[in-house]
């Protein structure tokens, strides 16, 4: 120990059982890290060699607490040292490991977010696959077919500047949106019209067409009517 060294010359002029004896007896201070008890320094060496010790010390002008005194600053300063250096070194330990555990985080979220897109993409190409908008061709044979007089063009041309798109949800069924319109498209009045005007028997009563009638049947073509 470093101590041990620079305090060795105290031990000038000493015989070879006294500097043992002092050495000891320093050793026991580092260790209790307090100047021992007179009794604790007779039982690391005797009660003899502690007597000439200290007459030797006293010849110098110096003490053995004052030795030892300085004994116990620098014991003081290696355990501070040691102190620090495990505060460093766990301080170092703490950051290693704080940054260990946010680039774990980092991955798993990286993951978790590649994971969620993958779901998105593999959701889209579901919908995609399942999901094909109708031509103009099936539009205006489906809407011939039930004769709801809406215009297959203008459907199709509304869905697709939106997507195709009810709402925030992709259409599911393009039939159902046509049944829809239907509900809100207004019904030609060409049909209730014509009947008005079918000929009748001489002894029943014709009704009179109202002006909406009449501009409902102006550019239609009645058959066999005068």
């Amino acid at each position: 120990m470093d101590w041990v060294k620079i305090y060795g010359r105290h031990l000038h002029g000493m015989k070879k059982l006294e500097k043992a004896a002092l050495v000891e007896i320093q050793l026991l201070t580092a260790f209790l890290e307090r100047i021992p008890t007179d009794s604790e320094m007779v039982q690391a060496t005797s009660e003899h060699l502690l007597f000439t010790i200290r007459q030797v010390l006293e010849g110098r002008s110096t003490t053995l607490r004052q030795v030892l005194d300085m004994v116990l600053e620098d014991v003081q300063g290696i355990i501070d040292k040691r102190l620090t250096g495990k505060a460093r070194a766990k301080k170092s330990y703490d950051k290693a490991k704080n940054e260990a555990s946010s680039r774990e985080e980092k991955t798993a979220s990286h993951e978790a977010e590649k994971i969620r897109e993958e779901k998105i993409r593999e959701d889209k190409k579901e919908n995609t696959l399942k999901w094909q908008a109708p031509s103009l061709l099936e539009v205006s044979n489906y809407c011939k077919e039930r004769n709801n007089g809406i215009n297959p063009e203008a459907f199709i041309a509304f869905y697709e500047s939106k997507g195709w798109m009810v709402g925030k949800n992709k259409m599911k069924n393009w039939k159902s949106a046509i049944h829809t319109w239907e509900a809100r498209t207004p019904k030609p009045k060409v049909q209730q019209a014509y009947k008005l005007y079918t000929p009748v028997e001489d002894n029943e009563q014709i009704a009179i067409p109202s002006k909406e009638d009449l501009a409902a049947l102006k550019n239609f073509n009645l058959k066999g009517v005068n």
